[in-house]
């Protein structure tokens, strides 16, 4: 493994290899623990109480979660291969991509995500929990394409515009600050690079049926109505959203745009009240009484002058004879 591929996900600074190969180490030598090839970036101290419920929940369970996933694909009578596979379809590829991983978890995805990439591509693998990792890890020996690191989701250890896709699917609705991991993932993305998310919700126009109820009371994390749609970047573009896996997990796919939206703010209005809208949004006056208000519409109609000009000519005045 390349240490070189990394910075502090704190500082942003760049990382050093110790004299033993036990760290890497931040300019002002905070530490980050090497254990066999695996970097743990996590400061333990920093995660809240959530977020150690979150660690500690995903450490217990590690030993069984392969059990459970193969029990939920067979429940909704899907296999597995092919579902993940046109899921990762969405993201469009090429051979020669890096690639990101948020909560890879045992390695689920992950198998068939390598699978997409050759030689020259990269696949980084992403995780809260050792133990998940190790389990993961498990089924890639010796495999150069394989990059893997523990850290947190919104605190990634990358240089600007680094990966060319970013995938999670299972664990997103787990974040506790999912603006916070958006805006990450769209400082270390690459333009037009392309994210996709998925997590458990049950399609709203099944969410008072039977069989919605059937799900929810077998696991009642599907009682969850969370999209997180009102937190992507104000850059997000083709934004598509979808769901899978027996309509029970919702899929999100976008792209990073050059920009956000533009507006014109300064383009007049040609109508009876006037402005722009920049005059309409930042230049709004305090209430007044509303029966002189309507007398001044009353009077405006009877002219030519938007209601917008008027008040300004009337400021301008105000303020030529008081200043």
């Amino acid at each position: 493994m390349s240490y070189k591929d990394f910075i502090c996900p704190y500082t942003k600074s760049e990382l050093k290899l110790d004299k033993k190969k036990n760290f890497l180490l931040n300019k002002k030598k905070n530490k980050f623990l090497i254990k066999k090839n695996l970097i743990n970036f996590l400061k333990i101290n920093k995660l809240n109480s959530e977020e150690k419920l979150i660690k500690k929940g995903y450490d217990n369970f590690s030993d069984n979660y392969d059990k459970w996933i193969n029990w939920m694909f067979s429940s909704f009578r899907e296999n597995e291969q092919k579902t993940r596979n046109k899921i990762i379809n969405k993201l469009k590829l090429k051979k020669t991509f890096k690639v990101l991983e948020i909560g890879c978890g045992t390695g689920r995805d992950s198998v068939f995500l390598e699978k997409r990439l050759g030689p020259k591509g990269k696949l980084y693998l992403q995780d809260i929990s050792e133990k998940m990792m190790r389990i993961c890890l498990k089924k890639f020996s010796n495999n150069k394409k394989i990059i893997p690191f523990i850290s947190n989701s919104d605190k990634l250890p990358f240089s600007d515009n680094y990966f060319d896709a970013i995938y999670n699917f299972g664990s997103f609705n787990e974040f506790e600050k999912p603006r916070e991991v958006f805006l990450e993932f769209n400082r270390v993305l690459k333009k037009n690079g392309i994210v996709l998310i998925g997590d458990e919700n049950i399609a709203p126009w099944l969410k008072q049926t039977t069989y919605a109820k059937i799900i929810e009371t077998n696991n009642n994390i599907f009682e969850r109505e969370f999209i997180p749609l009102k937190f992507l970047p104000e850059n997000s573009e083709d934004v598509n959203l979808s769901w899978v896996i027996g309509k029970c997990f919702y899929l999100i796919t976008y792209r990073k745009g050059d920009s956000k939206p533009k507006l014109d703010l300064d383009l007049k209005h040609d109508s009876f009240r006037g402005g722009s809208l920049r005059t309409r949004y930042y230049g709004k006056l305090e209430g007044i009484d509303p029966n002189l208000k309507n007398k001044f519409y009353k009077s405006l109609r009877k002219g030519n002058n938007s209601i917008t000009e008027t008040l300004e000519n009337l400021i301008k005045k105000y303020l030529k004879e008081n200043i």
